[in-house]
């Protein structure tokens, strides 16, 4: 009996330990699981919004006048520059101008400059005294175009010249001779074509270049000589 006693002795001492475990400690406590902390979040950086743009009201440009006929850029178009007869010109040559060339001849007349081209009047000999127009290149003085017109140039101007200056305007020049009786001539501007000829009814000099306004010739006569 005292062996056997001995033998369950191990498993009677695990028994009441387990015993003891359990009513020292009440219920059996339950160790909670480790919480996983979730990740922080990333907050987006605020945008940024634009502050509205003011349009500016449109401004309206005080009126102006018109600028004056043949006087708003270089072209020197009839006699005194241009219709206005200011003989001011906005160019400006600055230093020492440089002859780069020139011409001889007997030229009647002041000449005008337009498209790149110079317009003068020139008496030339052909058994007779003739004006003709001619018209040179600006930059080198070459012939672009000549157009004869009348003959016995000289019988009725004297010391008053033999030829007015002409005038240029929409791509057409107008030429006034001063023979007995005058005549109007236009030619076109750019080759020198014949475009029409008026002979003016008067036996009288003329002692004025004509002027161009407003699609008309005026010249030193009673009325004014035709349209353009």
């Amino acid at each position: 009996m005292y062996k056997k006693v001995l033998k369950i002795m191990p498993f009677l001492i695990v028994l009441i330990l387990l015993c003891g475990c359990i009513s020292g400690g009440g219920e059996e406590t339950t160790t909670a699981a480790p919480t996983t902390t979730a990740a922080p979040t990333t907050t987006a950086a605020p945008t940024t919004t634009a502050a509205p743009t003011t349009t500016a009201a449109p401004t309206t440009a005080a009126p102006t006048e018109p600028p004056k006929p043949s006087e708003m850029d270089d072209a020197w178009t009839m006699q005194y520059h241009g219709s206005y007869n200011s003989s001011y010109s906005s160019s400006f040559l600055g230093g020492t101008p440089e002859v780069l060339w020139y011409k001889n001849g007997r030229f009647s007349s002041s000449a005008v400059i337009e498209y790149g081209m110079v317009y003068v009047p020139v008496i030339k000999m052909d058994g007779l005294e003739q004006y003709r127009l001619t018209c040179l290149d600006l930059e080198d003085g070459s012939l672009v175009w000549e157009q004869p017109t009348q003959y016995n140039a000289s019988t009725s101007c004297g010391r008053q010249g033999n030829a007015r200056t002409p005038a240029i305007s929409d791509g057409k020049v107008v030429f006034l001779s001063c023979a007995s009786p005058a005549v109007l001539y236009c030619f076109d501007a750019y080759d020198g074509t014949p475009l029409w000829n008026k002979t003016i009814d008067n036996t009288s000099r003329v002692y004025e270049s004509p002027v161009i306004y407003d699609g008309k010739i005026y010249t030193l006569y009673t009325n004014p000589v035709c349209n353009l």
